[in-house]
C-alpha cells in the first residue's frame, strides 16, 4: 500500500518499488483475466456476446474505491453486490411476487443506506462528544471534540462549526479554522456536500463519478481558502498557510472522506 501512495518513502524503507508494482500489477491482471474468462464460460456458456460484462468492471473499479482500498473490504463488497446481482434467479416464483427493477435497484439503495448510515454514525459521535464554545462574534454554533481528526462544518439544516482542542487552545488556529469554516458555510458548501454524497450514491459504479466528486470538493477548499485570506487579510496570507501545513500534518486523508457530508479545513498535502 505505500509503494502505491507514498513510493518515495516505501524506497526509503528499503522496499524495491519497481518490483512491487510489477507484481501487483500481473497479479491484478490476472485476476481480472480470470473474472474475464469466467463471464465467458460461466455466464455466456463459453460464447462472446458483445456487452456481456455488462459494466462489471466498472463497479469493480468503484468497489476497490469504496473499500477504502482495503483488499478484505473489497471482496466482501464484491460478494456483497454478486449476490444482489443474482438473487433475482434464487427467490422462488409464486412465494413473493417482487418486481425485477427491485432486484435491478437494490445495489443503489444499500449504497444510499451506507452514506447515510456513514453520516449518522459520524452525527452521533459527535453530539455525543461535543462541548459548547461560547463565541459572541461567530454566527453559526461551535463546538470543541475529543478525537475530532480535523475542524470540520457539519450539518445540512442547522450546521455547526466543530473545532479540534488543539485547534480551540490556539488563538491564532481558532481564528484561522472559524474564518474558513464560516467561508464554508457563505458558499454553501454543506449544501454541496450533500449533493455530492447523493450523486455518488446514485452512480457508485461510475469511477467518472467519483473522480468528479474528488475534484469538486478540491475545488470547494481552494475557493474557500481564497475566501478565507480575503475575510482574515492579506497580512494573514503567510500565517493561515502555516495554520494549513499543521493540520495537513496531523491527519491523513482517504477515500471514505468522500462519502463524509462534513467540510474540512485538512485537505491533503498535494493540494496545499
Amino acid at each position: 500500500r505505500a509503494v502505491g501512495e507514498n513510493p518515495a518513502a516505501a524506497d526509503a524503507a528499503g522496499i524495491n518499488v519497481t518490483r512491487t508494482k510489477y507484481v501487483n500489477i500481473l497479479l491484478g491482471g490476472g485476476i481480472c483475466g480470470i473474472g474475464g474468462a469466467y463471464c465467458s464460460m460461466i455466464i455466456n456458456s463459453g460464447v462472446w456476446i458483445s456487452d456481456s460484462v455488462g459494466g462489471l468492471g466498472w463497479i469493480a473499479v468503484a468497489l476497490v474505491i469504496f473499500a477504502g482500498w482495503k483488499p478484505g473490504a473489497a471482496i466482501a463488497g464484491s460478494f456483497l453486490f454478486g449476490g444482489l446481482r443474482v438473487l433475482k434467479y434464487y427467490v422462488p416464483k409464486g412465494v413473493i411476487e417482487i418486481p425485477i427493477a427491485f432486484y435491478d435497484m437494490l445495489p443503489f439503495l444499500i449504497t444510499a443506506l451506507v452514506l447515510v448510515q456513514f453520516n449518522l454514525r459520524f452525527y452521533q459521535r459527535l453530539r455525543k462528544s461535543r462541548h459548547p464554545l461560547a463565541l459572541e462574534v461567530v454566527s453559526r454554533p461551535v463546538y470543541v471534540v475529543e478525537g475530532l481528526p480535523s475542524p470540520c462544518l457539519f450539518g445540512l439544516f442547522r450546521p455547526a462549526i466543530y473545532l479540534t482542542p488543539e485547534a480551540a487552545e490556539n488563538e491564532t488556529t481558532s481564528r484561522h479554522v472559524l474564518a474558513h469554516e464560516l467561508t464554508h458555510y457563505a458558499h454553501k458548501d454543506h449544501i454541496w456536500s450533500a449533493l455530492r454524497c447523493l450523486c455518488l450514491a446514485l452512480h457508485w459504479f461510475n469511477p467518472l463519478v467519483w473522480l468528479a466528486v474528488v475534484l469538486s470538493k478540491r475545488d470547494g477548499e481552494l475557493a474557500c481558502d481564497e475566501g478565507a485570506v480575503k475575510r482574515l487579510g492579506e497580512e494573514e496570507r503567510l500565517n493561515y498557510g502555516r495554520t494549513l501545513l499543521n493540520m495537513v500534518a496531523r491527519r491523513t486523508t482517504g477515500p471514505m472522506d468522500l462519502l463524509s457530508c462534513s467540510t474540512t479545513i485538512a485537505h491533503g498535502k498535494k493540494t496545499i
